[in-house]
């Protein structure tokens, strides 16, 4: 049977066209548009929605977006209703940054760059439900972050039910019976008040107590501050003592702040680790963030003075053995016990290291230091003489700020019997108790910047009305932030809040009785995408914040991919919201996401300068002496000439600051430095996707980004290896074609057994890699497939149309194509998986291929029993092997079980 193309082309894959015509038909009839339909078993895929930065997508970015746009198609192959929205994480640092840089608002910033993001994610045939997109930044989804925040206001923790309540069952409690008996989390220590004197107290006071239980709060404290951002940081937000967006120092300074308490969640937050399929590792860096240990607090009176340090320790046996005390440098006890003859010594080591934070000091990195203030602790049991220090070692975060020093103790097996014996000891003295300490902090919400969901308080400390809600951001023409902290919205003439009118009104007409000046603080990046997953739940924009039966059906998501990064960040601020939104019963589950695949990273090739710290002078590679004293500058690779060589007139030209540098050459000749890293905009070492899509479509590079390496794994990015894809992708297409004409046998003519066991051999490969996220080894099992049905000229429908199928999700484009042409009206995405039957691929003896960048060479038989490195040996020591490697290296091997060794040619 013979029939022509819809386009009636040529034996040449025209993919412009192609692939243009199949997404304006998903598009326009919204096929991937999920409905909730409640009877139908349901699949919620969710990728980390993007920022929408002015540079767009890299292929780095993309990785992810392949990944589970290939397994939603696959779950709606399988029956499933599948759920694949998308949005755009709008507020925050990133989309502010590139404001202030261009010049233009972010208003404007935000819609250009979102539809830049739209048309790449388009043009690469994503499947996603764009009827259910959201922006954080849209007034009608952050008026939702803001009721959030206002249930975290209204709330306390109860340790005894172990769930979060609203502050007014709270203060029922206190006006029944005080706090004598009630199991508020708190780490303050709070005074113990009868009913009647609860009573008593004014409204300030009973909020000035009500301040250390409520779950989002005001406090002043020590927190990372970033001068060139003009605004405060969470310490997920800080590496190595400088911005993580932008490299810009950051130091600790005295503020007030809004906080969310989620050290009262700690607990939860690492049991819940246990319920969820996320990889080890990324588990791991939330156990150590939160980091949860055993002890003891001891109490130890200082010498000539009557004050009694509080010190906490993990190895309260080694109490016999203590070499000396060190104390936090923000303990609040220094200035008390410090005497006068080292308080300048102290005061110098302070401002030495005030820009150490606390992310800087948790690093591996991280070089301590440390300073005797004079004084001495005596040890409750051996009576000895303790010298104290002074440390930048010890954060006042942790413990009680104050912690014990063994030396030689690293190394030693204790049995945890051994540590509680000891406490008990310690109790019966009567000089400390067991305790449980966490390394979790509470985590500081608000932001000095513009660009963010505004806090709904106003200074009298109320929250605004909340069907009063969203609170809009007001459009201001200066919103550049500050290096004192001074916050962008105290330009806004129009920002008080009037308790009467219940509206925002001029700040000419504040009087302090009804009307107050609204928080100039806004929210950060994190809460806007601490609950976002949830509201894809939702088919239509209305009043409620959830629907009910929606929840219950979608549940949380099956599926989330995104990178291990955001392991103390993102992933652990959206558990601590889900875990709340639960405890006030507005979602039915305790975690958001079920299972998450930490893709790997694609990496690009970099180059970079180095640049004699405060000086414009810059060093060729082979004169660097001293890597302390000089900056690595990244600079575009199109700068250079071959073997690494600068080419300094194309250098000086590239930008401004550098058109009066002095480079400092070997032989005439300045050499720059190579590394492979993560791709970035700022390493200029990014691969564009559009352009990819250009020159060779997007199924090609759909197929080429999974073909580089596991899902899990970093893998650099390789140009030359995109041929070889782009040649699989022309010769699947020429299998269906003959001189220009789409070619295919009816269900007449019946496959030969060798059909058959081409066919049943990549469904069961399929069907594998799929379950185990093994996309590179099935491309490669693909690769050998269509080898083989070309080598015999396959053309039989009944072997085709199921090959078809399998493809879908990895080249939907040229899979709808193919399937149209067989005449087929509906859409191949919604058709089912092929089922494969064992008989026609149980055999003593397997033939495998073997290839060349997946191109077919030539084929070995080996026993069924014989395994992986077995077959890879062989095939090495075949003649034809030895012959190839004389004049080629190769990269990596990729063993496709029963069917192929697959060698990737370096170049």
């Amino acid at each position: 049977m013979e029939r022509n193309s819809i386009l009636d082309i040529s034996m040449t894959y025209t993919f412009k066209k192609i692939e243009q015509i199949w997404q304006d038909y998903w598009r326009i009839s919204k096929i991937y548009e999920a409905n909730n339909i409640y009877i139908k078993e349901k699949c919620y895929v969710l990728d980390m929605f993007p920022y929408p930065s002015g540079s767009g997508l890299h292929v780095g970015h993309t990785l992810g977006y392949i990944v589970s746009d290939i397994y939603a198609r696959f779950k709606r192959s399988e029956g499933y209703n599948v759920l694949h929205p998308i949005g755009f994480d709008s507020f925050g640092l990133p989309t502010e940054q590139f404001a202030i840089q261009t010049g233009k608002h972010p208003i404007i910033t935000t819609e250009t760059n979102i539809k830049r993001y739209k048309k790449q994610l388009e043009e690469l045939g994503f499947s996603l439900d764009w009827t259910r997109e959201i922006r954080t930044s849209d007034s009608y989804y952050y008026r939702w972050t803001q009721w959030i925040f206002l249930q975290f206001l209204n709330s306390w923790y109860d340790k005894k039910l172990k769930k979060s309540r609203y502050i007014v069952e709270l203060t029922k409690i206190f006006e029944r019976e005080g706090n004598w008996k009630v199991k508020a989390f708190t780490v303050s220590k709070i005074k113990k008040f009868s009913n009647k004197a609860w009573k008593r107290f004014s409204i300030n006071k009973k909020e000035e107590i009500l301040q250390n239980f409520r779950l989002a709060y005001r406090s002043i404290a020590f927190v990372n501050w970033c001068k060139d951002l003009g605004t405060v940081l969470a310490n997920d937000e800080v590496k190595d003592g400088r911005s993580e967006r932008g490299g810009y120092l950051v130091y600790q300074k005295k503020m007030i702040q809004w906080n969310m308490r989620i050290s009262a969640f700690t607990e939860r937050l690492l049991s819940g680790l246990n319920k969820i399929e996320w990889p080890n590792a990324l588990k791991e860096i939330q156990h150590h963030w939160i980091g949860k240990s055993y002890g003891a607090k001891l109490f130890f009176s200082i010498i000539t003075h009557s004050f009694c340090l509080e010190v906490f320790t993990k190895q309260p046996y080694t109490i016999f053995e203590v070499s000396f005390i060190v104390l936090a440098t923000a303990s609040p006890v220094i200035k008390f016990i410090v005497t006068d003859r080292y308080k300048k010594e102290v005061e110098e080591y302070m401002q030495k290291i005030k820009n150490r934070n606390e992310r800087l000091r948790r690093s591996k990195s991280h070089i301590f230091s440390g300073i005797f203030i004079g004084l001495y602790a005596r040890n409750p049991f051996s009576k000895k003489e303790i010298p104290i220090y002074l440390s930048d070692s010890v954060l006042s975060s942790y413990g009680t700020g104050a912690v014990l020093v063994v030396l030689n103790s690293e190394g030693k097996c204790i049995l945890p019997h051994y540590i509680k014996s000891s406490i008990k000891k310690i109790i019966e003295k009567g000089v400390g108790y067991g305790m449980i300490n966490y390394r979790l902090r509470d985590v500081v919400f608000s932001r000095q910047r513009y660009w963010g969901e505004p806090i709904p308080i106003y200074l009298k400390k109320n929250g605004i009305t909340e069907n009063k809600l969203p609170l809009l951001l007001p459009e201001i023409d200066r919103y550049f932030p500050t290096k004192i902290g001074s916050t962008p919205l105290k330009k806004a003439k129009h920002w008080s809040w009037d308790e009467i009118k219940k509206e925002v009104v001029s700040n000419n007409l504040i009087n302090k009785k009804n009307r107050y000046l609204i928080e100039t603080s806004t929210m950060p990046a994190w809460a806007g995408s601490s609950w976002y997953m949830l509201r894809y739940m939702k088919q239509k924009i209305n009043e409620s914040f959830l629907e009910a039966e929606a929840e219950a059906y979608w549940t949380n998501v099956d599926l989330y991919i995104g990178g291990s990064e955001h392991a103390t960040g993102h992933l652990i601020y959206a558990r601590f919201w889900h875990l709340f939104l639960k405890d006030h019963q507005w979602i039915n589950t305790d975690e958001p996401f079920k299972k998450l695949i930490s893709q790997g990273m694609i990496l690009g090739n970099s180059a970079f300068i180095s640049k004699i710290n405060d000086t414009q002078q810059f060093l060729s590679s082979g004169l660097i002496k001293n890597i302390q004293k000089v900056q690595k500058v990244p600079i575009d690779i199109h700068l250079l000439k071959n073997d690494n060589i600068l080419d300094i007139e194309k250098f000086k030209n590239w930008r401004k600051e550098f058109y009066k540098a002095d480079l400092i050459t070997e032989n005439g000749q300045f050499f720059c430095q190579r590394v492979v890293e993560k791709m970035s905009k700022s390493k200029f070492n990014v691969i564009n996707p559009d352009k990819i899509c250009a020159q060779f479509g997007a199924d090609t590079l759909r197929i080429y980004e999974m073909f580089l390496g596991p899902v899990k794994q970093d893998k650099p990015w390789i140009d030359q290896g995109i041929n070889g894809v782009h040649h699989f992708i022309n010769k699947l297409w020429m299998l269906f074609h003959n001189k220009g004409n789409f070619v295919i046998e009816d269900s007449d003519f019946s496959p030969s057994l060798k059909e058959y066991k081409i066919l049943h051999s990549i469904t069961r490969k399929i069907r594998e890699d799929m379950y185990f996220f093994s996309f590179n080894t099935a491309i490669s099992a693909f690769m050998i497939t269509i080898n083989e049905l070309s080598a015999i000229k396959c053309r039989k429908i009944s072997i085709l149309e199921p090959i078809v199928i399998l493809i879908a999700p990895f080249a939907p484009h040229i899979a709808e194509e193919l399937w149209h042409c067989m005449g087929y009206k509906n859409s191949v995405s919604f058709n089912p998986i092929p089922i494969y039957d064992g008989k026609y691929i149980s055999e003593k003896t397997i033939q495998v291929s073997i290839m060349f960048d997946g191109k077919f060479s030539f084929q070995m038989h080996f026993s069924s029993e014989v395994k992986e490195k077995s077959i890879i040996d062989r095939v090495l020591n075949h003649p034809k092997m030895i012959q190839f490697s004389k004049i080629n290296t190769f990269f990596k091997v990729i063993f496709i079980p029963y069917l192929g060794v697959n060698f990737i040619v370096s170049r």
